[in-house]
């Protein structure tokens, strides 16, 4: 049976010889496109490139936040060992496991003070400003050498307060919108338990207060939030301590050495920002500290903005905060070694499906991340 063909001219003579070309038959043997099977093959083939890709790329951008968020995690440790560096004051990483966030607080300096000077004058302590505009005025103090009028256990001098004393602390920048810190060196030289009467150190009106009450024990009150240490001052012994509040915790610490905790915490309401901040009685002549006081500081906390882990990633804490001391090495109070930190990934090949990216703060503070 003779074979159907068909045959392209080739010549252009021909071309024109043969005239208009006539369409071919639909059911000629002459083929033209493609098959539904080798359509079904591409379409395979096209699909299998996009599953592989698109999970190269999703595996990809997985690296790259986890990355970042290791990068992120490392970084927000760095920060609060430097708040502790540049202002000499405690500084902590808070930790929040449940949110998959964490952030850096400190303490900003707002105004300390030296009591120096050659003056013994009453009203006239020769004090020494720590920082320019923030006033101070004595009411009834008077200055005490080491020289003029010994002070035993403190090699330098004071401001002497009596019943009819106060320091007036006055300056639009003391506001505490995130919490603080107030502090002082003390020496008392009368025992409230014996006399029956309390002793303030800090007031700002009635709802941030720092004093000895009639038990002779130390104790704070931030907004409406109360709590006694249960710790005694010595009479006649110099101590420096320290009231810090916040809406995570409220805290005394004596010497270095925590006294006493409340947490959560409590902040005094704004509608008492205006009000000075006094040492050595409330404002209002009532319950006067008898004793000396040198270096009052008033401080400020400072946070950075929080970062929040992508849902895919966790964080990884063993403790919720990590704290850094003055000097910026860890707080031997809260650490007993190093601390390790870290963000797991998903990660398919790894066992248990995820990896752990750790970060580590070493003892003196390094940060090293693994």
């Amino acid at each position: 049976m003779p074979v159907a063909s068909c045959q392209l001219p080739v010549a252009g003579n021909q071309l024109a010889a043969e005239g208009p070309r006539r369409a071919r038959p639909r059911n000629g043997n002459c083929r033209s496109g493609i098959t539904l099977i080798e359509l079904v093959v591409v379409i395979a083939l096209m699909s299998l490139m996009l599953a592989v890709g698109v999970g190269v790329w999703i595996r990809f951008r997985q690296n790259s936040t986890g990355q970042e968020a290791h990068a992120r995690l490392a970084a927000m440790a760095r920060r609060a060992r430097v708040f502790a560096l540049e202002e000499s004051a405690e500084s902590r990483m808070i930790l929040d496991v449940k949110n998959r966030s964490f952030r850096a607080e400190g303490l900003r300096l707002l105004g300390m003070w030296q009591m120096e000077g050659a003056s013994d004058q009453r009203n006239k302590p020769g004090l020494e400003v720590g920082f320019a505009g923030r006033e101070l005025s004595a009411v009834g103090a008077i200055y005490r050498t080491a020289a003029g009028r010994p002070v035993d256990g403190y090699r330098g001098g004071g401001v002497f307060l009596t019943e009819a004393s106060s320091l007036f602390m006055t300056d639009p920048a003391f506001v505490f919108p995130a919490g603080g810190e107030l502090s002082c060196y003390l020496r008392p030289e009368r025992d409230s338990k014996v006399s029956g009467r309390r002793q303030s150190i800090f007031t700002r009106g009635k709802e941030l207060q720092f004093f000895i009450n009639i038990q002779g024990e130390l104790e704070a009150r931030s907004g409406s939030a109360t709590f006694s240490t249960g710790h005694r001052l010595a009479v006649g012994r110099w101590s420096h301590v320290k009231f810090s509040f916040g809406p995570a915790e409220l805290s005394v610490a004596v010497d270095g050495v925590v006294r006493g905790r409340l947490s959560p915490g409590d902040l005094p309401s704004r509608k008492e920002d205006g009000l000075p901040i006094v040492l050595g009685g409330d404002g209002e002549g009532q319950f006067p500290f008898v004793g000396t006081v040198d270096e009052p500081a008033i401080r400020r906390m400072v946070r950075e903005e929080p970062y929040t882990l992508p849902g895919h990633i966790e964080l990884v804490a063993p403790t919720p905060e990590v704290r850094f001391a003055p000097d910026g090495m860890l707080d031997r109070r809260y650490h007993a070694g190093p601390v390790r930190m870290g963000v797991r990934l998903p990660d398919e090949s790894a066992p248990g499906g995820a990896v752990t990216r750790w970060v580590t703060v070493t003892m003196n503070g390094e940060v090293r991340e693994q």
